[in-house]
Parts: structure tokens; sequence; C-alpha cells
């Protein structure tokens, strides 16, 4: 059935997304104005949230090599391996939450990877080609974009044509890192409008790397093999989009469609190197949107995007030795996932209140083969893994009451209040709703909002058929139940002038039904006699409640003439508490349960007093104007003491992960950036001048010292 309505949806309407987001990208409207909040325009000093507007003049003068990178700048948002060598796997942490509890859009509608185990998006897929804008709301939306919008929610919008004619714009990114490896990245964007309204965009991007050794190399002895011989773990991707739209009186139609490739090189873990590992991915998405203006006070919009995935890991008899000896293993993996986003919206302004109402159905689709072979012991398996329908469907609205259209002691009061009823195909039906009000001065606003948010198990987590050998019970567990979480969040805004601003904002968030993955023992034993022939098998169960508290402080300014200055900083910390009085052992029967992620056996409760991976940050930057044409930067950025976890086959009876402490680092970059003329930029960019020797991931290196330089050139003509 939900195959037939998307089929339906695609072939009526052929476009990209909601108006209003359309609107947004034309550059029509300010930087100052952000739609992702609140699902309609608004400008970010009226916005009762914490919002960061990254536009594509400030994507260029950044002059960075991925999208990863440049998120991993702003306070509050973490990327575990924004800094390591290009192509391995990229995942962001938003506020001190997990991996899974950040919405990732494209033009309004979720991207995500449905056959990793958490449903995480790797980020190193993403590329700033063709972007127009990145909207960055902190906090809870789970009432406006369901599943998963608990820690932030990013809205990647794409770059249409603003005015008739051609505009042709080519760039090209290249540089040198650790001392040993380059990166070539041209691409290109080209649009064309007519003076009729219909628009028509494309795009191209190449991204190589001949790499590093993406671990960390601990082998000192010349005669050892590999010493001189690390692997290079290369990286390439391609993209290509294309896009339409047209306007008329009432009435906007678009579509956009985008292809990606990707091949990675890959170290499989920590500290050992791999000469034969690779990954490559496929992923094509459309999206489609159909806007109707019924009259002044009234709009109607029909979104619906697809996106398919094909991405497959080898690992063919890696060499061990200086005599080409093989480990004589050989590990071939094949996922295929697939998911669909339908959003039917309509919006209703009155001069005291806005009402926003919609429907909203969500897909996806995953299925596995994976072949394991070992020459030395004469034995291969196969494991294969299909599930689909894995579907949610709600309905949300959002009432926007303006104060000012009310009462004159209301006249500075916004309060918006939203809800959202979702059904979920495996667990029914569950609900989240938003409190945001504002109060505004004349330069300066307090905001606060308590809000409650969803985040499901990923089809890996509830199906996967894995199982010990002899097990009663599979490595996915049905039972699962959703993680809930509830966000507080207070902050003053002030903008005493146009060219200085200050937020502060203070948040907390609770989630219950946390999804770990643990080992399972016989419950017949005392946990100090274990053995191995006493372990049942693995699986995910509800089992934590985790805490976060965090600050955060951005402020900016200009001063004599030629000055800016920005410092950003988000401090958090927090913890999760296992109670095993909260298990379901529907799935397991009555057993021990041993924590993966720490080693330990929760016989009645335990603690886990620190958040993994995920640190404090402060970043100063200084930019000084050296003439209308020339400017020069300073970046200094300070990542905090934060703990990661690596494998100890000491921990307990099998082994489990340990924590360990990481050194705090940082990092200085400077950029040059020179507007040759109305058409010609170019950005030359020194990252980690001081070749600071840090690990961001236990285990893994980061890129070192690095010289970059980016050009690009508009070609238009207005007739």
């Amino acid at each position: 059935m939900m195959t037939r309505i998307s089929m339906i949806a695609l072939l009526l309407i052929f476009s990209t997304w909601d108006v209003f987001c359309q609107d947004t990208t034309s550059g029509l409207l300010l930087d100052s104005v952000i739609y992702t909040a609140f699902r309609t325009p608004v400008t970010t000093e009226r916005s009762g949230r914490t919002v960061e507007i990254l536009d594509v003049n400030k994507i260029q003068n950044a002059g960075i090599t991925s999208f990863s990178e440049l998120l991993n700048s702003e306070s509050g948002i973490g990327i575990v391996g924004a800094t390591n060598m290009p192509g391995q796997i990229q995942n962001i942490f938003s506020r001190g939450t997990g991996s899974n509890q950040t919405n990732i859009l494209i033009n309004g509608l979720r991207l995500t990877n449905p056959f990793s185990t958490n449903n995480v998006l790797d980020l190193s897929e993403l590329s700033l080609s063709g972007v127009e804008r990145i909207e960055i709301t902190k906090g809870n939306q789970s009432c406006l974009y369901g599943l998963s919008s608990v820690g932030a929610t990013i809205n990647i919008i794409t770059t249409t044509p603003t005015h008739s004619g051609w505009k042709i714009t080519p760039s090209l990114l290249t540089g040198a890192y650790n001392k040993q490896a380059y990166i070539l990245n041209p691409s290109i964007d080209i649009g064309y409008k007519t003076r009729r309204g219909w628009s028509f965009y494309s795009g191209g991007y190449y991204y190589t790397t001949n790499g590093a050794n993406a671990t960390i190399d601990t082998i000192t002895d010349p005669n050892a093999y590999k010493f001189n011989k690390s692997d290079r773990d290369g990286f390439t991707k391609t993209d290509i989009w294309l896009g339409t739209s047209k306007k008329w009186n009432r009435l906007d139609l678009s579509v956009y469609t985008r292809q990606h490739l990707q091949h990675s090189q890959l170290d499989k873990e920590a500290y050992s190197d791999d000469d034969n590992a690779f990954a490559k991915s496929r992923r094509g998405w459309v999206q489609a949107a159909l806007n109707y203006k019924i009259n002044t006070h009234s709009l109607i919009s029909l979104q619906s995007g697809y996106s398919t995935l094909k991405y497959r890991f080898s690992d063919d008899s890696s060499v061990i030795n200086a005599q080409a000896l093989t480990d004589g293993t050989v590990v071939s993996s094949d996922y295929k996932a697939s998911s669909q986003n339908h959003e039917l919206q309509y919006k209703y302004s009155l001069d005291f209140l806005d009402i926003m109402t919609g429907l909203s159905a969500y897909q996806e689709k995953m299925n596995f083969n994976t072949d394991f072979y070992s020459s030395v012991f004469n034995f291969g398996i196969r494991d294969t893994f299909n599930k689909s329908n894995q579907t949610t469907s709600a309905l949300y609205s959002q009432l926007w009451f303006h104060g000012q259209q009310i009462a004159k002691t209301l006249r500075n009061l916004d309060l918006i209040i939203a809800g959202r009823i979702t059904h979920h195909s495996q667990f029914g039906w569950i609900y989240s709703a938003d409190f945001n009000p504002s109060y505004h001065f004349d330069h300066s606003t307090i905001f606060g909002s308590i809000s409650s948010g969803i985040t499901a198990p990923s089809i890996y987590q509830l199906y996967s058929p894995e199982n010990n050998f002899g097990g009663t019970f599979t490595r996915g567990n049905p039972d699962l139940r959703p993680v809930t979480s509830v966000h507080y969040e207070t902050g003053y805004r002030f903008n005493p002038t146009s060219k200085t601003s200050l937020t502060v904002s203070a948040f907390a968030l609770l989630t219950r039904n946390d999804i770990e993955y643990v080992y399972v023992w016989n419950r017949n034993k005392p946990i100090q006699d274990l053995q191995f022939d006493d372990f049942r098998g693995d699986t995910y169960l509800n089992i934590g409640k985790t805490s976060v508290r965090g600050l955060e402080i951005d402020f900016k300014t200009a001063f004599l003439q030629k000055w800016q200055a920005r410092i950003q900083s988000s401090i958090f910390n927090g913890g999760t508490r296992y109670d095993a009085s909260q298990v379901n052992d529907a799935h397991t029967g009555p057993a021990w349960i041993q924590l993966y992620n720490s080693g330990k056996f929760v016989s009645t409760t335990a603690d886990q007093s620190e958040l993994i991976r995920r640190p404090s940050k402060i970043k100063l930057q200084l930019q000084y104007q050296i003439n209308k044409k020339t400017g020069i930067s300073i970046q200094h950025l300070y990542t905090s003491r934060r703990y990661d976890s690596y494998y100890n086959e000491q921990n307990g009876p099998i082994g489990a992960l340990n924590n360990e402490l990481l050194k705090p680092y940082q990092i200085t970059n400077a950029n040059i950036d020179i507007k040759w003329s109305k058409h010609l930029k170019t950005v030359l960019r020194f990252e980690n001048i001081f070749d600071s020797k840090y690990s961001e991931i236990r285990g893994y290196a980061s890129r070192g010292r690095g010289v970059y330089l980016y050009v690009t050139a508009d070609i238009f003509s207005l007739k």
C-alpha cells in the first residue's frame, strides 16, 4: 500500500519541497531568516530556539574539505571522524545525545542509512557542492520532524537559480596533508532561469585523495613487516545532480534528483593497518513537492522523497608478513536499503495565530548477505537478512500565538504549542509534545522550551537474524521499545547592535529505554564462575536511562571597522544508569546481562558516569579585513578530554569494551581569502598549523598539518 501511495504521489507532483523552504533557498530572504526551526520563515532574532545558518558565502569562505568538518566547528555539534583520514566513517553527536538522535534532512526530507546498526547516516556521503545553505536547529524537534530529532535537526538546502539567465559556478579545491597525501576536488554548478519562471539546474562533484594510513602506527621494530610500508587508505566520491522548477501565480512545482558514488579503503580496527579492506556505496534520491497558495491566508503543500542505497564491503585475505602470507579469511557483505518519505501540510495564518498541521508517512527497507570463509579451517558461512515494510505514519500540528495581536499586555510574547501522534508498525502509538514560549525586548529575547522526543530502534536492532550456535534467540529483538526523551532549554539572545550578538543557552535532556548491545549469560551460575560455555548469545535490550546537562555560548562582534571576532563554546556532561529491574526478558528468558560497552554485569543497577566520544569544545575566531578584496582569519579550536571505547579481550569471560580517557587537544587554522573580482574568489587554508599530535578516535590517525587552496568563479549573464 505504501509503495502505491508513493508512486502516485511522485507521478502527480514532480517537485522537491515546501514552497516556504523554496523561498528560503531562493536568495531573496536574508541570512537571518530560518525555515527549519518552525517549518515557516522566521528571523533568527524572533526565533525561540537556538539556531545557526551557514549560507553559501560562509561555506565558501571556510575553505573546508568536507561537510563533517564544517559542522564540527559549530558549538554543540561533534563529528567523530571529522579530522581523521578522508573516507573513514563519520558520525554526529549533538548536545551530548547518541549518534542516532540527530535528524539529517535534504531540502526538508529525512535521509538515513537503514542497514546501519542504529540507522545512522555516514556523513562522509555528504558534500558541500550544490548547497545553498545549511540550517541547524539545536534541541528537540520531534513534533515537526518525527523520529530522531532529539539533539538537533540539520537541513541541507540545495542551490536553485535566483535570476533570469545563466549562472555557471566552477570551483576547485586542492591541497596536501600528512606530508604524503593530496586532495583534488573539482565541482561545477550550472543554473538557468527563464523569464517565464522555469528554472533548470545541475552540477557535478568529484573528490579524490591518495590518503595515508588511517590508523596510528605503533610498530617500532625496523625489521617488522610494514614498518615503512603502511598502506595508503585512499578515497573517492562522485556526485551528480539535476533539478527543475516552475512558479506560477499560486502554484509552485519542482523536482530534484542526485546520484552519489563512493569508494573507500578502510582499516577495520584501531592500530591495525589493513591492505585489502574496501567499501563501495551508491545512493540515489529524488525529491518532489507541489505547493498551492489557496488565498492570502492559507497554503497547502505535498512533499515526497525516495532514496536507494547499495553498499558493499570486502576484505580479501590481508597480507600479514613479508613473505606475503595472508590470514586466509575472506569477508564479503552486500547491503541494500531504500526509504521513502511523504509530507502533506496545510498552513493557515491569522493576525494573532499561525496554524500548521500535517500528515507524514515514512517507510524503510533493508536486506543484506554476508559471506565468510577461512582457508585455514576450511570453513564458510553465509548470513542472509531480508526485512521490509517498517513504516511510521503521523499527524502533527503547531499553533503559534502572536501576543502583540491579542492584547497590548502580551505584545512581546510569542507562544508555540505543538504535538505529534505517531504510529509505528512494530510498537504502535507514541506521542510527543512541545511548549515553546519566548519574550522579546527591544534588543533581546528570552526563550524556553519543554519538549518530548522519540528515537525508534533500527531494523537491524529489531530483526537481525544472527544467533549463537544452538541459541534460542536472535541478535535482533522485536520486543524493543522506542527510546523516549524529554528536553528542557532556556536561553537568552542579546543583539545590542547589528554588529554584535550574544546567545546563551542552558539545556538538560533525559532519555529512557536506552537501547544497548548486551551479552546474555547462564543465570544458573554465579557471575564470578561464568565460563565460555555459559554464553547464551548477544542481543539488544532496553536497559538504560541517560541524563545530559549542557551550556552553549555564542558571542560575535565587529569592531574597529575591519575586525570581527567570535567565541563559541559548548560544555556538557552526563551519564547513564542501567537497571536490571527494567529489562523485559521475553526475548532472552531469565539471564545475566553484561553490557558490551563496558563489560559490567547488571545484576541490580550499574552506572556509567561519562559520555563516550562527546567532548566539550571552545572555538575562537578572529578576522581582519585587510582591504576590500582581502581578508585573513585565524581559528583556534580546543577539544576537552573525552572518553573513547576499545575492545579488551580480558574484560569479562569473552571480552568487551573498555573506556579510556583521551587527552585534550588544540588546533589552530588560518585562512586568507581574496576576492580578485566580482566573479572570482580564492581561499588559502592552513590547517593544524602547529601540527598538533592527537587522537580523535583511539587508535586512528588524524590528518595532521595541511595546506589547501579553494578557487571558485561565477560566470553568469542576466539576459
